[in-house]
């Protein structure tokens, strides 16, 4: 009789244990070096435009969207902006490109990356059945509604230079 652990048949219970490789638990750059290395390498990406198709995740109403240019998202319930008005989401959480990543703490800085959107549509949504019955009593009811969503489409997604460390030994 072939004995299983088991963790072997569990594996999304217990990442890791059934051949798939642990990954390293994230850390800060601590190492000034280090952290000027990284951020050196995305500002020369940024330079050279080899991003790649940018994507933010941005928080809206209570809600995480990841967008990248030129997507279009549904925001339920009402919100405030017009048809046509240009806005800028500034709840951003976190910005990539290809080869790289920036997450904030919780949120990354207004300086740092830039998202725009248009209002493109502020509809309802399909009719949608609310129905209770009672038993015993007999009681039904049945109500159709709808709920308020605005469309918004993502214009363009920027990401500024990193700032770079400035060294405290000149400071003095």
């Amino acid at each position: 009789m072939k004995s299983t652990h088991l963790a072997d048949t569990k594996t999304s219970r217990y990442l890791g244990v059934a051949g798939i490789e642990e990954a390293e638990d994230f850390t800060p750059l601590s190492d000034k070096d280090l952290q000027t290395s990284v951020s050196n390498d995305i500002n020369t990406t940024l330079e050279k435009g080899e991003m790649g198709r940018l994507f933010a995740i941005v928080y809206i109403r209570g809600m995480q969207y990841k967008v990248t240019p030129e997507d279009i998202i549904v925001v339920k319930n009402d919100f405030p902006p017009n048809v046509g008005d240009k806005i800028r989401l500034e709840k951003v959480m976190a910005v990539g490109g290809r080869d790289f990543s920036l997450f904030g703490q919780p949120l990354l800085s207004r300086s740092v990356v830039k998202v725009e959107a248009t209002v493109v549509e502020k509809t309802l949504t399909h009719n949608r059945v609310w129905y209770v019955f009672t038993r015993k009593k007999n009681t039904k009811t049945f109500h159709l509604y709808r709920e308020r969503q605005t469309m918004l489409v993502i214009n363009s997604i920027q990401v500024a230079q990193l700032p770079q460390e400035e060294e405290e030994g000149g400071k003095e």
